[in-house]
């Protein structure tokens, strides 16, 4: 054979491993695809997000000149732009669904995949010797710390910013001196041959990973370190390179800093210079202990800095982050160990807790910003791998480990799989965490669970007694429940914490009205107006409060401004049907109603609302159409087969309106003026 032969086998054989690190980082977390969009944030940055409602070339281009949701990330949101435009292609079935899921989970899971590849490949070229490398990536690819990274659309963020900074790290080393046989650890490395377009498109990704996400910003000082440590560049050379990548840190750093203001941050969390330093400690020793044995995994460990500085001997946690560092320093081959353990100092520093950053008001640590420093594990692994005289023995122990973490991350994926799986196991792991509990609380909500709902406020507020959006949340359940006394206690609990909040100030004005208080309702919807100026919401509720007292010109007029405020608002032409509704004006009602329907067709709750209001103007055969189609739009709605079964009643189809009449008094929550109406509606029916 000869020796171009033997260099052709060995590409071949680093190839096939180097798939097989891909195959098997996809087998452990493929079923991702097949995964819920979470509450958690997923809301926020996509089914809610109001600039892809809808899709245009204008609210993609906000996002380069705006901030959103307090990070300048434009190169992420217009990432989710384009899966939330090809999620139309690939429609879910349920038009309540208005994005696919597994459209978004596709492309998070395929952006791990490619940074898997990259890892492998940059191993491969500093550690030639292809079992290594693989290793490496795998560590990389399927630790169970990852799994936060990769089944969280929300944190697509990240693993599109780690993809961009592998690939600027990529086109950086084509220029490195590495030798070709033996990487970085050959005696005398090869002159390195710098050339502007490798450069300018390491730059370049680099760009877009600063775009992607801020904590790409501590990645030119990895390169820096990893150049000089390893690839035994000079200082002033690495540093000129370095300079503009440095620089663009800075201003996102800067920008960041400026939309993440210290008084965003719960001031609790914001602690002293000497206590900061002990919460970094504690950090580093945290990620150190998951990453050697990663159990327990949740999405919110509340480890915030006032309760850090809560634990025993917290003064002494740094003890083994530095004790590390120094074993490192003195085992053979320690060059390469600090070369790999200086990726996750230098990645963890911005969100140690020497810094206040928003994120600290729930929890310091979190396992998504592992995510980059595994790659220095990753490096280092397969360094200690190649540096061994018979590593075969070692290689087979090192897949085992690896198998064992596979499992992990395949059991831990299932957490992601929906908001009951993953509050339901943030609630187990953390009992302490109000974000579960007050997540989990809302999801309930959503679903009209509200005495389950109301448990989790209450434990919420046990953990946290003044945070006020589970006083609001709670005040909303015992509303719908019609228990309008304890709601009033939980709105005027919200507004003494925030006195001006407009969500409490709405629900406050809500319950006053249905408590026949005009005056103090009129006063609360007022100064949620003066709030937000712009808002129809006071407007329409201002509205529903004249009709009430039965002034109908008044709130024919108040409407009119709240439509003209938001033309074309679904939600703003629901809301005044509602009004007219419950003021039994019908006409008026099926009039705004078939708005919402003609601006949304694919709402249900306008459809079955206008369901009901054809029944009162004996137009049951609309009625029954409009019913039909909300129970097919939302099959899971009281409304919905409420108005409908009451339709059909009218008609005469005895069984199919005691069908679901019956289905919407399983939907109700039992003891509600929800379930006494299905109740009477179903004794009606069979009259």
């Amino acid at each position: 054979m000869t020796a171009a032969d033997e260099e052709r086998r060995r590409r071949r054989f680093a190839g096939l491993l180097g798939l097989v690190a891909v195959g098997v980082t996809a087998g452990v977390f493929h079923r991702a695809v097949g995964f819920e969009l979470t509450t958690w944030d997923d809301d926020q940055h996509i089914v809610e997000n109001e600039f892809f409602h809808p899709l245009t070339w204008r609210s993609v281009l906000y996002f380069w000149q705006y901030s959103h949701i307090y990070l300048y990330i434009p190169v992420s949101y217009t990432f989710f732009a384009f899966e939330a435009w090809l999620s139309q292609f690939f429609p879910t079935g349920d038009p309540a669904v208005p994005f696919n899921p597994a459209v978004f989970h596709t492309g998070t899971l395929v952006l791990h995949l490619a940074s898997t590849w990259l890892a492998y490949r940059i191993f491969l070229k500093l550690v030639p010797w292809a079992p290594a490398a693989l290793a490496g990536a795998l560590l990389f690819g399927i630790h169970p710390l990852q799994t936060e990274s990769v089944c969280w659309v929300g944190e697509t963020r990240g693993t599109l910013a780690m993809f961009f900074q592998l690939a600027a790290w990529w086109f950086h080393l084509q220029g490195a001196g590495v030798d070709a046989e033996r990487g970085v650890s050959a005696s005398a490395a090869p002159p390195p041959r710098f050339a502007w377009g490798r450069y300018l498109a390491a730059t370049a990704c680099f760009a877009a990973a600063l775009l992607s996400k801020p904590s790409a910003a501590p990645w030119p000082a990895v390169v820096f370190v990893l150049d000089v440590l390893l690839l035994r560049r000079t200082v002033g050379g690495s540093a000129l390179r370095m300079a503009p990548w440095l620089a663009g840190s800075l201003v996102i750093l800067l920008l960041t800093k400026h939309y993440q203001r210290t008084d965003l941050v719960y001031t609790p969390a914001v602690r002293d210079w000497d206590e900061r330093l002990f919460v970094a400690g504690d950090t580093y020793a945290f990620y150190l202990q998951k990453t050697a044995w990663p159990a327990g995994l949740t999405f919110d460990y509340s480890r915030t800095p006032q309760r850090v500085v809560e634990l025993p001997y917290f003064r002494w946690h740094w003890l083994l982050p530095v004790g590390v560092g120094l074993l490192l320093g003195v085992l053979p081959g320690r060059r390469y160990a600090w070369s790999a353990y200086s990726v996750f100092l230098l990645m963890i520093a911005p969100v140690s807790g020497l810094v206040p950053f928003l994120y600290q008001t729930i929890s310091t640590t979190a396992d998504r910003y592992m995510y980059v420093p595994m790659v220095g594990f990753g490096l280092g692994l397969a360094f200690w791998l190649a540096a061994r005289r018979r590593p075969a023995p070692y290689f087979i122990a090192a897949m085992f480990v690896l198998g064992l973490s596979a499992r992990g991350a395949y059991e831990q994926s299932a957490y992601w799989r929906d908001d009951f799986a993953l509050y339901g196991r943030g609630i187990d792991v953390n009992p302490r965490s109000y974000v579960a509990e007050f997540s989990l609380g809302n999801a309930l909500r959503k679903q009209g669970r509200y005495e389950e709902a109301i448990r989790h406020f209450t434990r919420t507020l046990e953990n946290r007694p003044d945070y006020y959006f589970a006083r609001r949340a709670r005040g909303e359940c015992f509303l719908a429940l019609g228990r309008l006394s304890e709601a009033a206690v939980e709105f005027e609990a919200a507004l003494r914490i925030v006195p001006g909040w407009y969500d409490a100030l709405m629900g406050y004005g809500e319950v006053l009205m249905q408590q026949g208080s005009p005056v103090a309702a009129g006063d609360a919807f007022r100064r949620a107006a003066l709030t937000r100026p712009d808002d129809p919401l006071p407007l329409v509720a201002w509205g529903a409060l004249q009709l009430q007292q039965d002034d109908a010109a008044s709130a024919a007029e108040l409407f009119a401004q709240a439509t003209k405020l938001s033309p074309g608002n679904a939600d703003v032409a629901l809301r005044i049907g509602r009004a007219w509704l419950r003021a039994e004006r019908y006409s008026e009602a099926t009039v705004a109603l078939e708005s919402a329907v003609a601006i949304d067709p694919n709402a249900a709750t306008p459809r079955a609302d206008l369901t009901g209001a054809y029944v009162r103007l004996g137009k049951f055969g609309p009625a029954v159409e409009q019913g039909a189609a909300a129970v097919r739009l939302s099959p899971g709605a009281f409304e919905a087969h409420y108005n409908f079964g009451l339709a059909l009643a009218a008609v005469g189809r005895t069984d199919e309106a005691r069908r679901h009449l019956t289905t919407a008094r399983g939907l109700a929550t039992p003891g509600s003026p929800q379930a006494s109406a299905a109740e009477k509606g179903l004794h009606e029916a069979v009259r």
